[in-house]
Formats: structure tokens, C-alpha cells, sequence
């Protein structure tokens, strides 16, 4: 463990020049593990003089340049190695882990697949596969070249990290759990480990389990990006703003430190439109997320080497590219969509790699395109070859970076023209997307600079909605939710992440404010009712007039919203089909307009519907708006009155004029591809 003196003593062995290659390359060898590399080259240059056909000497001589960073040279060492013997498992080794660092997937993949061939039981070669395979999205793969190595070499703690991140990004977390508690067993305190449990007990609902595993994680490691980042998301939604802001700051001074040196931000692109309505902030995370995906999976789109259909006269190909195909608020609101668009124009494709839940939601959409794919078992490769083996003309991603999505696809560029809708309401940052589907509210042209897409302005809301939405016909009497017949009842049905102390300090004027009423919200968690009790209480509220409901099915939500009076929309991200929901249900819906996409959404939806006077242009505004409606009872009528003759014909209900709107802008979009124009605004 002397490596000092180790060095020493090797130096003085190659200055007698009295001894043999074996021993020179043994002195190398050690020079290596204590990291005298210029040592290890002279020696083993001389080695290679005296002895120059043995390809492990080669091998030695890359690794020794390969540490001082000589990667070329290195290379050309693994190269000579396999030519001398194409048989050697460490160059093939060695020049798989060049090519990772050196962010070519696609080689590296291949390497450690030709070590593997040569030897089967090279735990190494498969346990690097393994993480190869999971960046480049071939999660089966990598699963079972995983397994094989753990069978091999169960104490490697890589091998059992490697197989829980696999797990978890397939969603299979109670397995993902139970790997990387085998990976903790070998070493405790490795803090990637830890986020990777807290992340699967998050998706899996046990929220404890969860904190206490990204808090151990900061344990071992105080600047833990990932581990802040979901703190900071489990504090948002279960209310509890003293400790998001505490980690809100953190988070600040990671992201703007990872900016400035030009590295990608722990918290997603998604995560930062939540906490900041800088749009120049957003875009510049978004900006660095979708690089670092485009620099790693280059390669693999160079490979794979698509080639585009010139479809001049044919109906025009749309692929839809989501995993929220069933009961999600997606497929919600574009639940007819498919079947509306004019097949005489257009061939509709839904590639869907989220799960089979056999809904209503799913059916619909199954039966309203011509070609439902199902894309989870695929490789990001596999999906993206199966999009350009069908034609597809128009990529449209309806997730982005939200929640399970896998924007990787996309990267690749299996369509020759690649656009964002709905999911994410920002930019992706990415120059594999051209066109995002908006409008002039929720991104004003002054903002245009802010986004890598270009713009195709709808002439009304961006967002489709169904006007006949699956809902129960049932009798609602209030007393069933806890409401009484003369309360004057807001409601705000918004996931709990969306507010904020602001808007709820808010909401508490105005119900101190308005004599007889209730705020009738959605409860996502014991947690999240008991703070806000808490805070209402510390405020001077009684509580009592904090009404919870809880989750039901789509269709029964839609039913009983039709007992509030007016919704309450949250600040930094609006509703979007919840606000929609509310209309749909003749409730009103106050908003107040922000400064970045997710804070404007409901600006445009109550524009569309024709119901501006709802639109707030600060806080002070909102809730002297809520206050007065709620006090002046012909004033509130009158907004209802509006709503109940006329929203629901307005265009934010007609789901086929928006299709046709839709429509024409795909037709604008592929028109500017065939006459070869550059992507460029386009306004429909």
C-alpha cells in the first residue's frame, strides 16, 4: 500500500536496463495502479521494442495513455492489440470504456458485445454492457446482459446499481428496490444508489420511504442534485413550502452553476417551469438537457441512417408519440381527436409506450386512428426504426420531458419533420423538434428567442378539447361532498404541486373576505390536507372551510363539479384540462395571467371561451375579481349566464373545427418540407 515507495523501487529496476521485458511490464504495470502514467509508457515503449507481438503490452500502453487523457493514441494501442490477437478481451474491454467516455454509445456497445463473444463469463465487459445498453434505451437488453452478470459476480456493487436503474427506468420498482438494496449491502454510502430507491418508493406511492432515502443520499453526498431536486417536488406537492424554499435555494445554485459551466442541470427541464416563469432560464435548461441526449445518441442516429419517403401527393402520414394513451387528462382531452381528422387527407399513427390500461380513454383512441403500435418493449432504436419503416411523415410528441417520457425517440429523427404538442408547456430546448403547436398567448412572439421550435400559431386556444366528454348522468346533491346548499363554494381541483404559500395566502383573503364560503380542493395526500389546515389555521381560517375531495374517475369528477360556483386557478402553473373540466361543468374559472407558457394556459382557454373578464393581471387583481364575484350575486350570474348559452358553443368546444385548424397547420408544415424551407413561424 507504499505506492510511493513502490514507484521507487520500479524506477530503480528500469535504470539498471538489467532486466527483462516481464519484469519492466510488471514495473508498468505497478506504475499504473499509482498513476506514475509517464513512467508506464517509457516502460512499457521499451517492452514493446524488445518484444514487439504481444498485444497485452499494447493493452497496458492504452490504458497508460488513455489515463493521461492521450485518447487517440490510446486507441490506436487497442487497435494494434486486436490485430495481433483478435481474440484479446482486455483491448476489446478497454476500447469500450474509450468509447463511453468519448460519448460513442454505439461503438462502445459493440466492443463490449465482441468481448463478450470471445468470453462469456467477462462479468466486466457485461456489467459495462449492461450501462451502455440503458443509455442507448435498449432496456431488455440491458436487463438480461445484467442478470448475467450478477450471476457472475454477485458481490459487484456496479452490477446491482446498474440492474436497479434499469428496473426503474422500465417502471419495475419494487425490483429496482430490491437491486439496489443488494447494491447498498456492498456499499452503503454511495448516494446514487439511494436516489435511485427514493425515486422508485416515489413512484410507488411510499412517500416516507422515499424522503428518507433521498435524505441519506445528501448524507453521503451534501450536493446530491437529483436527491434536492425530488425533496424539493415532494415538498411542492404535499404543501409544505417552508421546506421547498429551503430547496428551492439549492436547487437555484445548482442549476445556475451547472449553466455556467456549461453541464446538465440535476432537476429536469419539467421541474424548472414549476419553480421559475423565466423563460430564458427555462430554455436554457431545457437547452442543456436535449444536448446532452443529441451528443450521446449522434452516433446511433448516424447508424441507423433514415431515410425519408418523398410523399408529394399521398395523404400526409401523422404519428402521434405519447404514454399517456388512457386515463391520463392526454388523452382526456384528444380522446376524439383521432378519429376526427379527414382521412382523405391524412393517416393517423398512435405509437404508444405507455401501459395497457383497457380504458374507455384507450378504446376510443385505439379505434379513432388507423394504426395503434404498442412501443414499450422496443429499444429507443426499435421504435424509432419502426416510425420511418412506416412512413411516417410528421412526428407529433405529446409528452416532452414530463413524466416517463422518452423524448430519446425523437433525438433519433425517424420523421423528416418532428413537432411538440401539449404534455410539456414549454420549450424542449432541442433542434430535433421544428414546429411547436401553440398560440399567441401562451407564447407571444417577443418570446420566440426563448424556444428552439418554431412556432405554428392555432387562430385560437393550442389546446384541443372534446365536446362530448365521457361523463356520469347522475343527480348531484352538494350535502354528498360535504358542501352546503348556501355556501358560496370555490374549488380548485389543480394538482397540489401548483400551489404555492402565494396563491394560497391568496385564497385565504378571499374566503376571510367572502361571508358563507367554502374552498372545495383536491386532496393528493394526508399530508397535503394537514398543511394546509395548518397554515389556514395559522392565518386565522377555520378550518371547516377547507373542504378535501377525493379521487375519482374522470367521468364521476366531471359530474360533481357542477356543485362548486367558481374554480380558483393557481398562479405559476395554471390548469389546463382542469380548467377546461371546470367549463365543461358550467363552472367559471378565474385565472391570472403569468409571465412563461405554464402560467398562461388558462388565459388562453378562457380567451378562446370567450370569458376574458376572468383573466386577472396580478395577484391583488385575482382576488379582488374572486371577492367581488362572489359578493355580488347579479354580477356572478351574469358570467354563468355567459357560460351556460354560450361557452360551450364557442371554439373552445368545437372539436372538429379545431381539428380542421389542426389539420391546416400540418399541411403548412409539410408543404414548407417539400418546397425544402428551412422550419420558419408559420400562423394558421
Amino acid at each position: 500500500g507504499d505506492k510511493e515507495s513502490a514507484i521507487l523501487e520500479c524506477r530503480k529496476i528500469a535504470r539498471s536496463g538489467k532486466d527483462s521485458p516481464d519484469v519492466l511490464k510488471l514495473c508498468a504495470d505497478i506504475a499504473v495502479q499509482c498513476g506514475a502514467y509517464g513512467d508506464a509508457v517509457r516502460w512499457l515503449q521499451q517492452v514493446i521494442k524488445t518484444d514487439p507481438d504481444k498485444a497485452i503490452s499494447y493493452c497496458w500502453l492504452g490504458i497508460a495513455y488513455a489515463k493521461q487523457n492521450m485518447l487517440q493514441k490510446a486507441k490506436g494501442c487497442f487497435s494494434k492489440a486486436v490485430i495481433l490477437d483478435p481474440n484479446c478481451v482486455v483491448a476489446y474491454c478497454e476500447m469500450g470504456m474509450l468509447y463511453m467516455q468519448n460519448g460513442q454509445l454505439l461503438a462502445s456497445r459493440n466492443s463490449f458485445y465482441r468481448a463478450v463473444s470471445i468470453n462469456g463469463n467477462d462479468w466486466r465487459a457485461l456489467g459495462n454492457l449492461c450501462l451502455i445498453l440503458r443509455d442507448l434505451g435498449d432496456l431488455q437488453e440491458a436487463m438480461r446482459v445484467g442478470r448475467r452478470a450478477a450471476a457472475l459476480r454477485p458481490d459487484s456493487f456496479q452490477i446491482w446499481h446498474n440492474l436497479g436503474n434499469v428496473c426503474k427506468d422500465t417502471g419495475l420498482f419494487r425490483k429496482a428496490i430490491k437491486y439496489y438494496q443488494k447494491a447498498i449491502k456492498i456499499r452503503p454510502d454511495s448516494a446514487g444508489t439511494r436516489v435511485g430507491m427514493g425515486i422508485s418508493y416515489y413512484h410507488l406511492g411510499e412517500i416516507e420511504k422515499a424522503v428518507h432515502s433521498f435524505k441519506t443520499a445528501l448524507n453521503d453526498d451534501p450536493f446530491e442534485g437529483t436527491a434536492i431536486c425530488n425533496l424539493f417536488n415532494i415538498a411542492m406537492m404535499n404543501c409544505d413550502w417552508e421546506k421547498a424554499d429551503y430547496y428551492k435555494k439549492w436547487v437555484d445554485r445548482a442549476t445556475m452553476k451547472s449553466l455556467r459551466e456549461e453541464k446538465v442541470p440535476a432537476e429536469t427541464p419539467f421541474l424548472n417551469l414549476v419553480r421559475s416563469d423565466d423563460p430564458a432560464v427555462n430554455c436554457a435548461v431545457a437547452r442543456a438537457w436535449s444536448r446532452d441526449i443529441d451528443r450521446k445518441l449522434n452516433e446511433l442516429r448516424q447508424s441507423l441512417g433514415f431515410r425519408y419517403k418523398k410523399n408529394r401527393q399521398g395523404k400526409i402520414r401523422i404519428g402521434y408519440l405519447s404514454n399517456n394513451f388512457g386515463d391520463h387528462p392526454t388523452a382526456h382531452i384528444t380522446r376524439r381527436l383521432y378519429g376526427l381528422h379527414d382521412r382523405e387527407r391524412f393517416e393517423i399513427y398512435c405509437y404508444s409506450f405507455g401501459a395497457e390500461d383497457n380504458s374507455r380513454y384507450r378504446k376510443a383512441i385505439k379505434e379513432g386512428c388507423d394504426v395503434f403500435v404498442d412501443i414499450r418493449n422496443l429499444s429507443n432504436a426499435e421504435a424509432a426504426r419502426r416510425i420511418n419503416d412506416d412512413g411516417v411523415d410528421i412526428l407529433v410528441d405529446l409528452v416532452g420531458y414530463m413524466k416517463g417520457g422518452r423524448i430519446e425517440i425523437a433525438a433519433l429523427r425517424p420523421a423528416p419533420v418532428q413537432v411538440r404538442w401539449l404534455g410539456m408547456a414549454g420549450t424542449t430546448g432541442a433542434d430535433f423538434f421544428d414546429y411547436l403547436i401553440t398560440d399567441k398567448t401562451v407564447t407571444p412572439e417577443n418570446q420566440a428567442h426563448f424556444y428552439s421550435e418554431k412556432f405554428v400559431y392555432l387562430p385560437e386556444c393550442y389546446q384541443v378539447n372534446d365536446n362530448r366528454p365521457l361523463i356520469e348522468k347522475s343527480e348531484i346533491h352538494r350535502s354528498e361532498f360535504g358542501l352546503t346548499k348556501n355556501d358560496f363554494v370555490f374549488c380548485c381541483f389543480n394538482t397540489s404541486y401548483k400551489i404555492n404559500n402565494a396563491i394560497f395566502d391568496v385564497w385565504i383573503n378571499i374566503l376571510n373576505r367572502s361571508p358563507n364560503s367554502v374552498l372545495w380542493l383536491m386532496a393528493s395526500s394526508g399530508w397535503m390536507k394537514d398543511r394546509l389546515r395548518d397554515v389556514a389555521t395559522k392565518k386565522g381560517l377555520d378550518i371547516r372551510r377547507l373542504i378535501f375531495a377525493e379521487k375519482v374517475s374522470k367521468p364521476e369528477h366531471l359530474a360533481r363539479l357542477s356543485a362548486a360556483d367558481l374554480a380558483l386557478d393557481t398562479n405559476m402553473v395554471n390548469g389546463a384540462a382542469s380548467t377546461s373540466d371546470a367549463l365543461h361543468a358550467k363552472v367559471p374559472v378565474l385565472t391570472v395571467q403569468g409571465n412563461h407558457f405554464a402560467s398562461r394556459m388558462a388565459t388562453s382557454i378562457l380567451t378562446t371561451a370567450g370569458l376574458a373578464d376572468l383573466i386577472a393581471r396580478n395577484l391583488i387583481e385575482y382576488e379582488e375579481k374572486a371577492v367581488a364575484l362572489a359578493r355580488d350575486r347579479n354580477k356572478f350570474g351574469a358570467i354563468k349566464q355567459t357560460l351556460e348559452l354560450h361557452v360551450r358553443e364557442s371554439p373552445l368546444f368545437h372539436t372538429e373545427r379545431f381539428v380542421r385548424n389542426l389539420e391546416k397547420g400540418y399541411a403548412l408544415i409539410w408543404n414548407r418540407h417539400l418546397n425544402e424551407k428551412a422550419p420558419g413561424l408559420i400562423e394558421v
